[in-house]
């Protein structure tokens, strides 16, 4: 069966890849974050 819509699928994949990048990088920064504010502490 063939999608009436395959360039809005492929748009909404693209989007949840790059939701899945941005969730991934901000994940990363906070953990950085994280080990930057207790090296201070010790």
């Amino acid at each position: 069966m063939k999608s009436k819509y395959p360039k809005r699928r492929d748009y909404i994949i693209e989007k949840k890849k790059k939701d899945e990048n941005f969730l991934v990088f901000f994940l990363v920064f906070s953990l950085l974050l994280l080990i930057n504010e207790n090296r201070h502490i010790m």
